[in-house]
C-alpha cells in the first residue's frame, strides 16, 4: 500500500488536480504540503477549513446553523443570512487552496456562474470574505443528494432519466453563456 492513494484518499485528491489540469500552470510536482494537509483535513473528521465552525458562529453576516458536507474544495454550511433572514449554503473554501491564484479562480468562477439564471442551476448570492475566509454564499435547496437517492437502492429508469435531462438542460444553459 505504501505510495498509492487509497480510493477515499484518492477521491478527495481528485478535485485538487482536476482544477491543477484546467488551469493554465499545471505544476509538474504537487506541492507534497498541499496533499499533506488535505489529507490530515480528511481524517480528522473531513473539514477542510482551519476548523469545523460551531453553530451560532459569526461568519461576516453570515451566522452558522449545521455543517452540510465537506467536498475537494471546502466545508459547505447551512447558514442564515442576517441582513435577509434567509437560510443558505456557505461553501467555504479550503485553507490550503487559499493562495492569491486559487483565490482569483475561485471567484472568477462564482462571478461567472452568477450571471445565469436558471431553475437548475443554484443561484449564486455573494461572493465574499469575513475573518479571512473566502466564501460563496448561495441559494439553500433542502433535498437529498442524488448520491443519498442512490445509496441504498437502485434509480428507476424514469427517475434516472429525469434527474441525466435536467443535468443536460443546466449543462447546455451554462454552455450558452459561455461556461465550460
Amino acid at each position: 500500500r505504501r505510495g498509492l492513494l487509497v480510493h477515499e484518499e484518492r477521491a478527495l485528491v481528485e478535485p485538487f488536480l482536476a482544477a491543477e489540469r484546467r488551469s493554465d500552470s499545471f505544476p509538474e510536482q504537487i506541492d507534497a504540503s498541499v496533499l499533506h494537509d488535505a489529507l490530515q483535513a480528511h481524517a480528522l473528521g473531513g473539514s477542510m477549513t482551519a476548523a469545523t465552525l460551531e453553530p451560532g458562529t459569526r461568519l461576516g453576516t453570515y451566522e452558522i446553523v449545521a455543517l452540510l458536507g465537506t467536498g475537494g474544495m471546502g466545508d459547505v454550511y447551512l447558514a442564515k443570512d442576517r441582513r435577509l433572514n434567509r437560510l443558505v449554503a456557505l461553501k467555504l473554501l479550503a485553507t490550503y487552496l487559499s493562495d492569491e491564484t486559487r483565490l482569483h479562480r475561485f471567484r472568477k468562477e462564482a462571478r461567472a456562474a452568477s450571471a445565469l439564471n436558471h431553475p437548475n442551476i443554484l443561484t449564486i448570492y455573494e461572493v465574499g470574505s469575513a475573518d479571512g475566509v473566502s466564501f460563496i454564499a448561495t441559494e439553500y435547496i433542502d433535498g437529498p443528494t442524488v448520491r443519498e437517492l442512490t445509496a441504498n437502492r437502485t434509480l428507476s429508469i424514469d427517475l434516472a432519466l429525469d434527474i441525466a435531462q435536467q443535468v443536460a438542460i443546466a449543462l447546455a444553459a451554462a454552455h450558452e453563456a459561455g461556461i465550460v
